[in-house]
Order: structure tokens, then sequence, then C-alpha cells
């Protein structure tokens, strides 16, 4: 058991002085805290889409009917 420790240990040692990589791992943490904050602001985008074309098709829903339905007559 005590020589699977000092195996584990080299290996550390070893792997934690190596550089290679650092870069692409630092890339990969960065990169999922840019994706959240993006499909946040697509999907507002889209909420606000959606809202702005009810509202524009019930605008369009009461001038018809307020056309339609003439008083006058």
């Amino acid at each position: 058991m005590r020589s699977f420790g000092k195996s584990l240990h080299s290996t550390a040692r070893r792997y934690g002085g190596d550089r290679c990589g650092a870069a692409a791992a630092e890339f990969a943490l960065l990169l999922s805290l840019l994706v959240i904050p993006t499909l946040n602001v697509a999907d507002l985008a889209i909420y606000a889409w959606d809202r702005m074309q009810l509202e524009n098709a019930a605008q369009m829903a009461a001038q018809a009917a307020w056309e339609t339905c003439d008083s006058a007559t």
C-alpha cells in the first residue's frame, strides 16, 4: 500500500509540472462561463420577439374589429 502512495505522489508531481494543455483547460472553463450568459440573452430575445408578435396580433385584431363593427349601421 505504501508503494501505491509513492507512485501516486510521483505521478502527481510529474503532471503538476507539465504545462501542456493548460491553455485548453482554461479555455474550456472560461467558455462554459461565457456560454451560459449568451444562451440567457438568446432566450430573452426569443421571449421579447414572441411577446412583440402577440401584442402586434392583438392590436391588429382590435383594429379589424373596430373597422368591421361600425356603430353607425
